[in-house]
């Protein structure tokens, strides 16, 4: 580290006209020393020159990552196992094992008419993900709304860049919305093209953990939060505005329960936990046990698992050290879906169970050898139908 009174640390602007410019400041430029990351090496500033008196404004520019893409060549692909979104041979994004985000991403791309994929902060690195944006055909910002659509909004003007326990966030009053780590510049850039192009909104597919995420621009505002001291900002600062809204959001329309967190010993019987209601056939308690380092709801021969709305897709974490356990999904007195878990043992296997309106498991296991780590669901919101609820984008 050097001071700024060091020699030829200057810029010679004999002859630059008054007026606002960016200063952009790149360190190891030529990546002739090796990091982890280079791509928060960049930082911007803004400066006012008026004749011989310079001050630090807002950047009035910041060059823009942007990707060009031609809509009508996107479409939904399956590479090895794993589903993304791609133009041509070029992929845009990986939803990973669901082909329902690869195609929602898709039809939002439609629906907007969007033909930039934009980017603060790349390559990923670390825990460190770049902030994504897309434009429109006109280079703006997308405008509306789309049903099911998984939006937040925030109020651009009372956001700030601010440093946290060495990491910059962008900040709503006391509650941050992107994190750039140790990338000041990366946070005033994010800041930066929020306002430009006057995002109110950030939007989610496939959250937690989101395959997508996207900004509008839709105003006004639904809500005000009043701006705090950065100087208090690191005593109180929490998870995003959002973040408490995502859990409920999620704890309701895909909720889960994990045994493995629970503590061992016994239980009520039938026991409750969340959106599920599990009881074990024949047995005064429920007992969460450790067996083989994997902890979970013992499965005592026959265990029930009641889910608080119908769902079309389960998914049951299992592990056993014996006989393999089977799972038979039930909508009502009707069976609906059955399986056996993988005959690996000392492994959680995860059984999905496909089938409509699912209300109801019966875990059996022969040998009484089997834990249960985890059940989760995506809960139906359409009418009666038996799949997923899936909002066809361009109706």
């Amino acid at each position: 580290m050097y001071g700024s009174g060091l020699a030829c640390q200057f810029i010679v602007i004999d002859g630059l006209p008054d007026g606002d410019y960016t200063l952009q400041s790149t360190t190891n430029a030529q990546h002739r020393v090796g990091e982890d990351c280079f791509g928060d090496n960049t930082i911007w500033t803004g400066l006012r020159i008026t004749g011989n008196a310079v001050q630090e404004i807002d950047p009035p520019f910041i060059p823009e990552d942007r990707i060009p893409f031609v809509r009508a060549n996107v479409a939904a692909i399956q590479v090895g196992g794993r589903w993304k979104v791609a133009e041509g041979s070029h992929w845009m994004l990986d939803t990973g094992t669901s082909e329902w985000e690869a195609r929602r991403a898709v039809d939002l791309i439609n629906h907007y008419r969007l033909a930039s994929l934009c980017f603060v902060g790349r390559p990923r690195c670390g825990d460190l993900s770049p902030m994504t944006y897309w434009l429109t055909d006109t280079g703006g910002a997308p405008t509306g709304t789309v049903p099911g659509e998984d939006c937040l909004p925030f109020d651009p003007s009372n956001l700030a860049v601010v440093e946290v326990g060495g990491r910059w966030k962008v900040v709503e009053g006391t509650h941050w919305l992107l994190d750039f780590g140790p990338g000041q510049g990366n946070a005033v850039a994010a800041l930066h093209f929020i306002r430009k192009h006057r995002f109110d909104q950030i939007c989610f597919v496939g959250r937690p953990d989101p395959s997508m995420t996207y900004f509008k621009a839709n105003g006004p505002h639904r809500h005000t939060v009043g701006l705090v001291d950065p100087r208090r900002i690191e005593a109180a600062i929490d998870h995003p505005h959002w973040w408490r809204e995502q859990a409920a959001a999620i704890a309701e329309a895909a909720p889960a329960a994990d045994l493995g967190s629970e503590c061992a010993g016994t239980g009520d019987n039938p026991r409750r936990l969340g959106a599920f209601t599990f009881e074990v056939r024949d047995a005064e308690a429920t007992r969460i046990v450790e067996r083989h380092g994997i902890t979970g709801l013992a499965i005592e021969r026959l265990v029930q698992v009641r889910l608080a709305r119908p769902a079309a897709v389960v998914d049951v974490g299992l592990a056993h050290f014996g006989v393999p356990p089977k799972v038979i999904g039930y909508a009502g007195e009707e069976e609906v879906a059955r399986l056996t878990v993988d005959p690996r043992q000392r492994q959680i296997e995860n059984a999905r169970l496909v089938g409509g309106r699912i209300d109801r498991l019966l875990i059996t296991s022969p040998d009484a050898d089997t834990v249960l780590n985890y059940v989760r669901y995506e809960a139906l919101r359409r009418g009666d139908r038996g799949e997923p609820d899936v909002d066809e984008v361009g109706e």
